[in-house]
């Protein structure tokens, strides 16, 4: 081998190496300067429950997912804005809720990554594969249910029955007024 073409794949090698370096570099730091998805995080550590995170790393080489106990760390401080597919689905089995439930609740809070709190409906059902998955409620709908939830069950027929005539008729002096 001439000196010349030794030279030659040696700095190739070491023009690898610092492009390796700096592209690792801009990742750690776009990695920094994207704000952490708390509540997504807080699920999954929340989920966890007393479970290891070496136990749940191992359980999702089950569903084929291959990480670490540090990169479930970062999942768990919500620093992963792009996890990957497989380690949501690994994780929604591990934690028996559904995957497209799961990842509205990223969805949601990547749409407002300050959010402390993300409000939703009960999980639907893992074993019925015909529910539906439940929609992130609006701030009008989490107060209505607050209160039908404070209202006693014999009551409820009856507001059931007068939003149904609403919603048949209109109210009298409302815009979009139903005539009778």
């Amino acid at each position: 081998m001439s000196v010349a073409f030794a030279r030659t794949i040696c700095t190739s090698s070491e023009q690898r190496k610092k492009s390796r370096a700096n592209l690792a570099s801009n990742v750690a730091k776009k990695r920094s300067t994207l704000p952490e998805l708390k509540v997504f995080g807080a699920f999954l550590r929340r989920s966890r429950g007393n479970r290891s995170r070496e136990q749940i790393a191992r359980k999702l080489e089950q569903f084929g997912a291959k990480i670490d106990e540090s990169t479930l760390v970062q999942y768990e401080k919500g620093a992963v804005w792009s996890p990957d597919p497989t380690v949501l689905a690994g994780l929604a089995q591990i934690y028996e809720v559904r995957t497209d439930w799961l990842i509205s609740l990223l969805v949601e809070n990547r749409k407002d990554p300050n959010a402390r709190t993300i409000e939703y409906l009960p999980l639907p059902s893992m074993d019925d594969p015909e529910s539906e998955p439940q929609p992130i409620l609006t701030a009008d709908q989490r107060h209505l249910l607050q209160m039908w939830n404070k209202l006693p069950p014999e009551l409820r027929q009856h507001v059931l029955t007068m939003i149904g005539y609403i919603a048949a008729h209109g109210i009298a002096g409302s815009t979009g007024e139903k005539s009778a």
